[in-house]
C-alpha cells in the first residue's frame, strides 16, 4: 500500500501502560519504522476506565470484551487524522493467528494419550499451592490438562471460555448456549478439526464480538472503519490454504 502511494499513509497504534504483556507498539513501531510510514502510537492509561459508561451506552447491549476500551481509544486517535481507516480483523481467523489453535494442535497431536491420565494431572494441579511464584504457569497447565481430557472441540471450548462450568450454571440459564451454537461445526471423525476450529471462530468469534466491537467503537469515533482481509475473494482464497502454512510448528499466522 505503501509502496504504491504518493502520499505517505498514516499508521496507528495503540499499548498499554505499565502492561508488557499486551502491548504490541514495539513491533508496530518496527512495521512502521520498515514501511516508512506516519506513525502515530498512542497509549492506555488506568485513567481510562472512564470511559466505561460511554462505551456500555453506545453499544446498547452487553457486552463483555474489554478491548473496546483500547479499540474506541485508538479509534478516536485516529479519526484526529483522517475519516477512513483499515483495520487487522479477520487476520487471525483467516491464517490461524491466535495461541489457542496452537493449543488445539497439541490437544490433536496428544488425542492418544489416555484421558484419565489427563485428569489425574489436573487434580495433582489443583493441589499445588498458589504461592509457589510459578502458580500462573501452574494454573495454566492445569487447565491445559483439564481440557486435554476431552474431546478435541469440548477441550478448546473449556480452554477459551470466560467462567467455569459451576459459575456458568449459577449465572444462566442456558450454560452451554454457545457450545450448542458451535456444534454444527463438529468434525466428522474423518474430517479435520483444526480446520473446524478456525471455520468456527470464523462463524461465531469474528462476527459476534470483534466486528461489533470495531463498528460500535469505530462509529463512536465518527470513524469509518474497513476490514480488507473480509474481501470475499481473499476469504475464498484464504480457505484453500494448506493449514500447516498458516500454523507451523509454533509459529501462528505463518504464511503472513
Amino acid at each position: 500500500m505503501q509502496k504504491h502511494s504518493n502520499a505517505t499513509v498514516k499508521t496507528f497504534s495503540i499499548g498499554f501502560e505499565g502492561d508488557d504483556s499486551f502491548d504490541e507498539t514495539p513491533y508496530a513501531n518496527q512495521v512502521a519504522q520498515y514501511l516508512e510510514t506516519d506513525h502515530t502510537p498512542f497509549t492506555v492509561k488506568p485513567d481510562a476506565m472512564g470511559l466505561l459508561s460511554d462505551l456500555v451506552w453506545h453499544h446498547d447491549q452487553p457486552f463483555a470484551d474489554s478491548s473496546a476500551i483500547p479499540t474506541y481509544l485508538v479509534s478516536k486517535l485516529t479519526r484526529e487524522h483522517v475519516t477512513v481507516a483499515l483495520t487487522g480483523d479477520g487476520g487471525d481467523e483467516l491464517f490461524a493467528g491466535y495461541d489457542r489453535f496452537y493449543a488445539a494442535k497439541l490437544f490433536h497431536q496428544l488425542r492418544y494419550i489416555p484421558r484419565p491420565l489427563w485428569k489425574g494431572l489436573a487434580g495433582i494441579m489443583d493441589l499445588l499451592p498458589e504461592g509457589t511464584g510459578y502458580y500462573n504457569k501452574i494454573k495454566r497447565a492445569g487447565r491445559f490438562a483439564r481440557a486435554a481430557s476431552q474431546p478435541i472441540f469440548d477441550a478448546y471450548f473449556d480452554l477459551v471460555r470466560v467462567f467455569n462450568a459451576e459459575l456458568a450454571s449459577e449465572i444462566s440459564k442456558q450454560p452451554h448456549a454457545v457450545r450448542a451454537s458451535i456444534q454444527q461445526w463438529q468434525p466428522t471423525p474423518m474430517g479435520k478439526p483444526l480446520i473446524s476450529l478456525v471455520e468456527a471462530n470464523m462463524v461465531t468469534y469474528l462476527p459476534d464480538d470483534l466486528l461489533i466491537k470495531t463498528d460500535r467503537c469505530s462509529m463512536q469515533a465518527s470513524l469509518e472503519a474497513r476490514a480488507p482481509f473480509l474481501d470475499h475473494k481473499l476469504v475464498e482464497y484464504a480457505a484453500t490454504i494448506p493449514f500447516n502454512l498458516k500454523l507451523k510448528g509454533s509459529t501462528t499466522k505463518y504464511i503472513l
